[in-house]
């Protein structure tokens, strides 16, 4: 049975986590939705009633009417083509749907490796990890970004929603290099209202 389209949206969310991409998706499409604070940092999401909702016990994850989605990039995918589709998603026979789905899925391959560096570990062989290597996720995020000012060229999508997460958060955190293409990157990123609107909640 399909979901109707206007069943309240909540979004179980904790500020300043890997959950706030869906925050902005959120305002990117422009409806209205609930946020239901799980403060994953002091064990809420190990209570048996959130677990329920997501047995990882993480954030985000998403209920609309009696469909729950979780992962950041699933639930950023699902919001677009549900809301926004030829907008922020191209349409399944569109030839851009290919290149969208790559870098939506690249953003926790870009995490891999900011963690790592961020935690100066010694790398495993590059073979053994899905993510390669921290330069080779550089290398391919530099080439992705330099024709701007968009992934998909002009067209802004769900895809700079998940990916220009990771790309604004590693370069508050220094974890990118500095310089281009990635500052003019997150600084278009950031000048959206709905990315502004995102982060106010952050801070409010």
């Amino acid at each position: 049975m399909a979901t109707d389209t206007n069943a309240p949206l909540t979004l179980y969310h904790c500020p300043q986590s890997r959950s706030m991409p869906a925050v902005w998706m959120l305002e990117e499409i422009g409806v209205p939705y609930e946020v239901t604070v799980v403060d994953v940092r002091t064990g809420e999401g190990q209570k048996p009633e959130y677990l329920a909702i997501n047995p990882m016990g993480k954030v985000p994850a998403l209920r609309h009417g009696a469909s729950v989605i979780t992962e950041s990039g699933a639930v950023c995918l699902y919001l677009a083509d549900r809301f926004a589709p030829g907008r922020l998603a191209p349409r399944i026979d569109d030839a851009a749907r290919g290149a969208f789905l790559r870098w939506l899925f690249f953003a926790p391959i870009v995490d891999s490796a900011l963690v790592e560096k961020m935690l100066e570990r010694t790398p495993p062989e590059r073979a053994m990890v899905g993510w390669g290597d921290y330069a080779s996720v550089v290398r391919t995020l530099r080439a992705a970004l330099t024709p701007g000012p968009w992934l998909l060229g002009e067209t802004f999508s769900a895809a700079d929603v998940v990916l220009g997460g990771q790309i604004i958060w590693g370069t508050m955190m220094k974890l990118l290099p500095e310089g281009e293409p990635f500052k003019s990157y997150a600084a278009r990123a950031m000048e959206r209202d709905a990315c502004r609107k995102a982060w106010g909640q952050e801070v409010a």
